[in-house]
């Protein structure tokens, strides 16, 4: 990378930083400030989220750009294949799913999904257990989406501010495959059963606080994980003054791990646009947005601003949002009713992981700080959140291995089961049989090859048709048929 190729991303990105906090717009339309609808004061409550019978099934889907968005699609379309119907007609695993929570360019895929998938009267699979017409056809469009070019879009706008770029690219994705689509159409698919439940991710800059574009009431999101761990840590047997001093830490953290809804800022999210919503999601620090919403007033001195970008920048696997409304719903349930003869409600949660594995990864020595920027945009973020994500993931160990006692914090393994699909994880399987992918041939690959390169697909709103996107698809293949007899004792189990 030349220095002057490098100087023009490093005005990018001085740009952007002054470009986030540009003179306020109106509306969604003029690059700058997106101003949602006040939820009228009469307003009745948000409505429940339709009672499914059987286990809660929810999908999460990390960020990661067009990689995790090809890489999402795959593993979906491979999931619409897995028959769980135990009698009668197939029943395919996507005819469960009643929630999807995305980040990024997981949110893209998500919200490609729940509007464009065919109907709830349409069946996913034919008698014989093959793909139905219907959703052969979404899928392979839906592919050919997901794999298309968007960067083009962010080119003028990253040469003058970041918003501007996160504008230029929802109005793209508005137009060309969500075709106008609004939360209101959303809302209507979803009360209708036609899409399951849809949580975009978003993170706040002004608090810190993840900010979830969705229909879902805020009451979907009332667990109190902090509650639930202070009385954890009480009943532990810790002396009390340490107690007392991981209380005291504990407490003002609470909101940190409890979303903004638009109920909490007094929002009505009916009229806004979904591609406003992904793109908001999809903000890269620095890069691309944040993005400044105000609910009725353009004036940020008269209504709540909250300046939103990148929901990756508090967890970019999209769990914690689909997290909080399982164990509410989980660990809620009266015990009568799991001691008077019904079985005790279980739960499913699929974890699509396309993000970027930062871990053992070199560009190469000596380049140029600003030139990681040009392989993957979210390198900065990507760092972060590989830190938190191994923090999650040891901190969910622990309290599920000591889920069984009278105070747990999370649902343990026989209430909640976690199935985890992650591209690089499919490394070996690759290696065995790489049926010609990336020009390796039909002889066994040594399995790092095919690990490095698996590892070294970059963030990008787009991604690269000859080897890589072949590449992810085939890594969702290995995976789900690695999984299969998993998912199908899951539902067995019913």
């Amino acid at each position: 990378m030349t220095h002057s190729r490098a100087f023009a991303v490093l005005t990018a990105v001085l740009a952007c930083v002054s470009g986030c906090v540009s003179a306020p717009g109106k509306g969604c339309s003029n690059g700058h400030q997106c101003v949602l609808d006040p939820r009228p004061a009469e307003a009745a409550p948000a409505p429940p989220a339709r009672i499914e019978s059987g286990p809660l099934i929810g999908v999460a889907v990390s960020g990661g750009g067009s990689r995790s968005a090809t890489f999402s699609e795959a593993i979906l379309e491979e999931l619409a294949k897995v028959n769980v119907g135990s009698t009668g007609a197939p029943v395919s695993v996507l005819e469960r799913v009643q929630y999807m929570s995305g980040v990024s360019g997981g949110s893209l895929s998500t919200a490609y999904f729940a509007l464009n998938k065919p109907k709830k009267n349409v069946s996913v699979l034919t008698e014989t257990g093959a793909l139905s017409k219907d959703y052969a056809n979404f899928f392979q469009q839906y592919s050919k989406e997901m794999r298309s070019e968007w960067e083009s879009s962010l080119v003028g706008p990253l040469l003058s501010d970041g918003t501007g770029g996160a504008f230029k690219i929802a109005n793209k994705w508005d137009g060309t495959i969500f075709h106008g689509s609004t939360f209101a159409d959303l809302r209507q698919r979803e009360a209708e059963g036609d899409s399951p439940y849809v949580i975009l991710n978003g993170t706040t800059w002004d608090s810190g606080r993840r900010f979830v574009f969705t229909n879902l009431p805020a009451s979907e999101f009332s667990y109190q994980f902090i509650d639930r761990a202070r009385e954890y840590v009480g009943h532990s047997g810790l002396p009390d003054k340490e107690i007392q001093l991981l209380d005291d830490r504990l407490q003002p953290e609470a909101d940190r791990f409890r979303p903004i809804t638009a109920e909490e800022i007094k929002a009505d999210l009916s009229n806004l646009k979904v591609g406003f919503a992904v793109a908001t999601s999809a903000s890269v620090p620095l890069l691309i947005g944040p993005v400044l919403y105000s609910v009725g007033e353009v004036d940020c001195g008269k209504s709540p601003c909250l300046h939103i970008g990148d929901g990756g920048m508090l967890d970019n696997q999209g769990i914690e949002s689909l997290a909080q409304v399982f164990f509410g719903k989980l660990l809620t349930q009266p015990a009568a009713e799991s001691q008077g003869g019904a079985r005790p409600q279980k739960g499913l949660m699929i974890v699509i992981d396309g993000s970027y594995p930062i871990h053992d990864l070199n560009f190469g020595e000596g380049q140029w700080v600003f030139s990681y920027l040009t392989e993957s945009p979210s390198r900065l973020s990507d760092i972060m959140e590989e830190r938190a994500r191994g923090y999650q993931l040891l901190l969910w160990s622990v309290l599920r291995a000591n889920s069984s006692g009278p105070h747990p914090v999370i649902p343990g393994p026989e209430r909640l089961q976690l199935v985890y699909f992650r591209h690089i994880d499919a490394a070996q399987a690759i290696a065995d049989q790489p049926q010609g992918l990336c020009g390796w041939g039909d002889k066994p690959q040594d399995v790092a090859v095919v690990a490095a390169k698996l590892r070294s697909i970059p963030t990008r709103f787009q991604v690269e048709p000859k080897c890589n996107a072949p590449l992810l698809e085939r890594a969702a293949k290995e995976l789900v048929a690695k999984n299969k007899k998993r998912l199908m004792e899951f539902f067995a189990q019913e």
